[in-house]
């Protein structure tokens, strides 16, 4: 602009005024035609949706485009049908021109986009042409009574460059606009608008300059004016179309590397079930290969579709994941191959539709979940699992069992429960060891085994004891059941060249005789079984005199009950040991009973007297109360980072003001809670929304959750996912037949495994040797507690303990 004023004169020298209206003619065609450019660019480029702005923007040139034709038409020299032309006439349809383009381009490039329907066009095209063709008829009727914009040989009037200045504001702030847009975006086609509006700046300020429509100014506007619309159509056609092609053209390469790599399989069916894309990872998940897949029909395959519960999918259900509604998200299915191949698979699916809302096939996104579910199955299987020998675990007998009273009850039929109890066994694992103690169980397990028929129920329940349970016409074939079992138990066994013998105490309980529910005739069994083993090396059926037997056991719950006021009760802690940190970093508190007469009681004797009777709540509480009030104590002199373990009964977990209990000794004692862990079984798992409320209640006080005796009992592994727990703890009798049983390696890993997946801490019970220390080392297994440590101390020993570290150190830090 600046050197077009230098070299002015030079261009008046050479310019001829005569052939202006050539000029002029053909500089306004030029730009006419890209105004209507830009307008059918729009028109005849529109997607089924599109941006609002790039509408508006066409109208706006749709507009621009007919007043720059009225204003050539109507340019003095020019006729336009009858009608003269006239400077008036045609500098009006300029200025309007002119205002129209800044103005619309202000407002449209500075208001929220969105997307529009097509037939939106139609809306916004009709307004402009309705409105100016309003201005068209206006500027022809009353043209000659519209003030003045220039006077020939004066040059442009003050209004005339009034509107030109409002103009070239209009676009400056149009400029300024989309630099500070261009800053956030770096896209070109904002460069090039900004070059646009620049030279439409000029234009419009060259034209407050001119004295003559003819002068060699008015012919540099339009020169200007042509190139802003140059870079205007251009700036246009990057933003709405080649922009969007390459961001289109990026956004597929990126997808396409995403779908390529990410671990998913991704398989695409069309709407008659034919692969049309399998990315790489199904590839490897389903194990075939794309190029013999694609086109295939799904249905042509040979694959079985199964539930996870292994029953097979309705061919309608298969044919659902290529429909319309075939929607599914996070159904776990298993593909069957000819070949007899299983994939276990999390399968999300959805349909797809072309523009027109056309069905046009489904796409399916799948992991291959296999190691996952073969691990769950494991799990549950080891968890309703008796690791020892196999047999079903307490908790699924005592299911199996209610489904066999539920039946017998509705069927008229009879059934014998037998309870087994091997005869001086805690005699044979303290003088012939825990492995011979272990070899003798599971040789009774196959040699029950051996004998059942397929409608028998035989479970271990824990220890030496067994249960055996099944259909009989009447007690005489019972009899000669518990003959035959009394017969088998007493044979001879051989082991390292020498024979041992075993004997058992049975006690046998008939439905309906002597109960009708399975928790009646487990007690009466029990009781029967407590009577053989007064002879030992026998069996006997219940009667109802051995009721009398049990006296025993009640005088037991009233000496229980004088114990917790006479103090006769005790807890002895056990030391807790970090392998990381080489220390002990807490205790476990466990309950004794000193009976004045009998001596130390074993928890195991006591402890069912007390959660049967209700005791427990009391003497848990107690246990609470003693234990956080001694590591007080340990904390007073020094040992400030020790934590305390307490054990939960399933009676306590049950009531109603454990939180309170629990905050209230906290608060006496003042004690940190994060020190204090709560440790509960499996067995409080059955209701696991109770089970959920009360641990949420817990863990708002601060204290950490331990799952004791982890893998023993009744458990889901989906209840780990909902339960707040810190810790699982591995039960000892894995540990302590590590060495023999394979499968109970097995299950420390898993158990290990899981808890590193959740996030929570491990710990092993019962460690008493250095082999089993250091594979529960070698596992990431590093916090331990058993005799390897050290036994149960009562209070008044743990300092000395402490500060003597009688323990070596087991890792040799």
């Amino acid at each position: 602009y600046f050197v077009f004023r230098l070299i002015q004169p030079i261009f008046y020298n050479l310019y001829e005024p005569d052939y202006h209206l050539s000029f002029h003619v053909i500089l306004e065609l030029f730009s006419i035609t890209i105004s209507f450019a830009i307008a059918i660019q729009a028109w005849v480029i529109f997607p089924h949706a599109m941006s609002r702005r790039r509408l508006q923007v066409a109208a706006i040139f749709f507009s621009v485009g007919i007043l720059d034709l009225f204003h050539t038409l109507t340019y003095e020299g020019m006729t336009l049908f009858t009608s003269e032309s006239s400077i008036q006439k045609a500098t009006w349809f300029w200025v309007i021109a002119r205002l129209t383009q800044a103005v619309g381009l202000l407002l449209i490039l500075n208001t929220r986009d969105r997307l529009l329907r097509i037939d939106a066009r139609y809306k916004y095209f009709s307004l402009s042409g309705l409105l100016t063709t309003i201005v068209v008829v206006i500027v022809f009727i009353r043209a000659d009574s519209m003030p003045t914009l220039v006077i020939e040989g004066q040059g442009t009037t003050a209004l005339k460059n009034g509107l030109e200045y409002l103009t070239c504001f209009l676009i400056l702030l149009t400029l300024i606009s989309i630099y500070r847009q261009f800053q956030r975006t770096k896209k070109s086609s904002q460069l090039t608008l900004m070059s646009a509006l620049t030279f439409l700046f000029f234009s419009s300020l060259v034209f407050t300059n001119y004295a003559s429509v003819h002068d060699l100014d008015n012919i540099f506007g339009h020169v200007y004016k042509v190139i802003g619309f140059f870079f205007l159509f251009r700036g246009i056609y990057y933003a709405t179309i080649e922009e969007p092609f390459l961001e289109q053209k990026k956004a597929e390469e990126r997808l396409h590397s995403i779908v390529e790599t990410i671990p998913s399989g991704i398989v695409l069916l069309s709407d008659r079930g034919e692969f049309t894309f399998i990315n790489k990872s199904a590839e490897k998940i389903l194990n075939v290969d794309e190029n013999k897949l694609l086109g295939s029909n799904i249905l042509n395959l040979n694959w079985e579709f199964f539930s996870l519960k292994h029953q097979p999918l309705k061919l309608s259900m298969t044919k659902d994941l290529f429909s319309p509604t075939g929607i599914v998200t996070e159904q776990k299915i298993i593909i069957q191959k000819s070949n007899h191949d299983k994939y276990y698979l999390s399968l999300n699916s959805a349909p797809m539709f072309d523009d027109a809302n056309n069905f046009i096939g489904t796409v399916h996104a799948f992991n291959d979940i296999s190691e996952q579910i073969l691990a769950e199955e494991r799990i549950e299987f080891l968890a309703h699992t008796d690791s020892l020998t196999g047999l079903p675990n307490y908790y699924s007998f005592m299911k199996s069992a209610h489904e066999m009273v539920d039946e017998a009850k509705q069927t008229n039929k009879k059934f014998a429960l037998f309870l087994l109890d091997l005869d001086q066994f805690k005699k044979i694992n303290d003088t012939l060891g825990h492995n011979f103690g272990d070899f003798v169980l599971e040789m009774l397990a196959r040699k029950l085994c051996s004998i059942a028929q397929d409608d028998w129920l035989i479970s271990r329940m824990g220890g030496d004891e067994f249960t055996l349970c099944m259909t009989i016409k009447n007690t005489r074939e019972a009899n000669l059941i518990a003959e035959k079992i009394h017969s088998l138990i007493q044979e001879p066994f051989i082991l390292q060249g020498n024979e041992f013998h075993l004997t058992a105490s049975i006690g046998i309980s008939v439905f309906p005789y002597d109960g009708d529910n399975m928790k009646t005739l487990m007690k009466r069994a029990d009781i029967a079984m407590f009577e053989a083993k007064t002879s030992r090396n026998n069996y006997h059926f219940y009667t109802k005199e051995m009721d009398e037997q049990s006296l025993e056991l009640l005088i037991l719950e009233q000496h229980l009950r004088k114990a917790i006021k006479n103090n006769e009760l005790l807890v002895h802690y056990q030391p807790q040991y970090s392998l990381t940190k080489g220390k002990v970093t807490g205790f476990e508190a466990l309950i004794r009973w000193n009976h004045p007469e009998k001596g130390m009681i074993p928890p195991s004797v006591f402890i069912p007297i007390a959660e049967e009777t209700g005791m427990i709540n009391e003497i848990g509480h107690w246990v609470l109360y003693k234990a956080c009030s001694q590591l007080t104590k340990w904390h007073k002199i020094g040992y400030d980072d020790l934590s305390i373990s307490v054990n939960l009964s399933l009676r306590q977990f049950n009531e109603t003001n454990l939180f309170n209990q629990v905050k209230q000794v906290i608060d006496y004692v003042a004690l940190d809670p994060t020190l204090l862990k709560l440790e509960i079984t499996e067995s409080m798992s059955m209701n696991v929304q109770h089970a959920i409320d009360v641990l949420n209640q817990l863990k708002e006080l601060g204290v950490k959750i331990s799952i004791d005796d982890f893998g023993t009992g009744y458990s889901s592994l989906s209840y780990l996912n909902k339960f707040p727990i810190d810790q699982l703890k591995i039960d000892q009798s894995f540990i302590r037949n590590m060495a023999k049983e394979k499968h109970n390696k097995a299950v420390i890993a898993s158990i290990i495994s899981i808890a590193k997946h959740l996030n929570v801490s491990v710990i092993a019970e019962g460690v008493e040797t250095e082999e089993e220390l250091n594979y529960l080392k070698g596992q990431g297994c590093f916090e331990i507690q058993g005799y390897y440590i050290s036994k149960p101390l009562p209070a008044d020993e743990i300092t000395t303990f402490l500060e003597k570290q009688v323990y070596h150190n087991p890792i040799g830090y």
